[in-house]
Formats: structure tokens, C-alpha cells, sequence
């Protein structure tokens, strides 16, 4: 009976993960869930209070990896031009792993649901001040929230972005996002981060290294 309990829980979750991916979260009913995960409608009270319960759930869990994946970058111990691509490789590895749930998570981030909107402020806090340092080491002034206000979500965005618009961006360039794509991916974006759009010219970059 647990095992047939536990199984129904996350057909519910795992179904209307799928759902708000494609279509978004507003636009999903529960009604929609419980007929695509051949369930009773009762059962998304009973299990998540709601719809709502389901989106503060994906949100729970998505941060709850993000931000383990993050950590597990040990930033005191690296080189500074180390620490970036380090950090930017467990982003797209995990946001490549669960792909639906971010961008369910990243997607309803910027809307104003006021039931989890205090939760959203406060993952969205810690990632903040876990990611701090970062900056730091790079020359970012300590204490200008202004500044940071701008670095933080230009380095999470720009991690998430070939997500955002993979389908249509794969059908103009015709590209596979494949294993080689997204190694290409990650030394691009760190590259960028670090030295800018000429850093992607080698000689531009030696300059920029010799200069640092």
C-alpha cells in the first residue's frame, strides 16, 4: 500500500512536471494532471493541497540539487580563473539532467503566485549569498548589492539560456546538443564570463591573461 501511495505521489509529480514545462503553469489545471497520470482529481489535494502544492514541490526539489551542486564547488581552494568554469559545469550538467524542472522553476520565477512567493525570495536569497564570494574573488567590491544585483542573475541566466531556446535555437543553427556540444557550451560561456566576448579569440584571451 505504501509502495502503490508512493508510486501515485510522483506519477502526479513527474506528470505535471511535464505539463507546466510545456505549456507553463497557469495554463495547466488539475484536472489536466489527473487525466494525463490517469488518477483520481481528489488525489492532488490529498497528496499536494493543490496545484500550487505541486509547484512549491518542483521548486523545493530543483534548488535542494542546484544549490548542492553549486556547493560542492570548493571556491576557498581554487584558483580564482578556476572557480567560474568549475561552477558553470555543475549548472549545465544539472540543468541539462532536469531540464523539465527548470524550466518549470525558472520560468515561473519572475510571476507573483503569492503562496510561494516568500519561498521563491528566500531560495532565491541563499543561492545569493552562496554565489557571493564568487564575484569577490573576481574583483567585485564586497557589499555592492547593486553590482551583484546584476552579476547574479547575468551568470545564472546565461548558464540557462541555450535550455530556454534549445528547440527553436537547434532548428535555425541545425545543431545536435550532444555531449561535444555542451563541453563546447560550458568553456564558451565561462570564457565569456571571465574575459568577455574577444576572449573567445585565443590570442585576445592570452592578451587578457597576460594583463590579469
Amino acid at each position: 500500500m505504501a509502495n502503490t501511495r508512493k508510486n501515485s505521489k510522483e506519477r502526479i509529480y513527474k506528470t505535471a512536471v511535464a505539463l507546466f514545462s510545456r505549456y507553463g503553469y497557469a495554463a495547466v489545471g488539475v484536472r489536466d494532471i489527473a487525466r494525463k497520470a490517469d488518477i483520481n482529481i481528489s488525489m492532488i489535494s490529498y497528496y499536494y493541497g493543490g496545484k500550487i502544492g505541486i509547484l512549491r514541490e518542483i521548486i523545493e526539489r530543483f534548488f535542494d540539487g542546484y544549490i548542492s551542486r553549486i556547493t560542492s564547488v570548493k571556491i576557498e581552494s581554487q584558483p580564482t580563473k578556476e572557480i567560474l568554469p568549475a561552477i558553470i559545469r555543475n549548472m549545465v550538467t544539472y540543468i541539462r539532467a532536469n531540464i523539465k524542472e527548470a524550466i518549470v522553476v525558472f520560468g515561473e520565477l519572475p510571476h507573483d503566485v503569492p503562496e510561494i512567493t516568500e519561498m521563491k525570495r528566500n531560495k532565491i536569497r541563499h543561492l545569493v549569498n552562496l554565489m557571493r564570494a564568487v564575484p569577490e574573488r573576481m574583483g567585485v567590491k564586497p557589499g555592492d548589492n547593486e553590482l551583484m544585483a546584476i552579476v547574479g542573475p547575468t551568470l545564472i541566466s546565461t548558464a540557462f539560456s541555450n535550455f530556454l531556446f534549445g528547440p527553436l535555437v537547434g532548428k535555425i543553427f541545425g545543431v545536435t546538443f550532444d555531449d561535444a556540444f555542451y563541453e563546447r557550451y560550458i568553456k564558451t560561456i565561462s570564457t565569456i564570463l571571465l574575459y568577455g566576448v574577444t576572449g573567445l579569440d585565443d590570442k585576445n584571451r592570452g592578451r587578457k591573461r597576460d594583463n590579469g
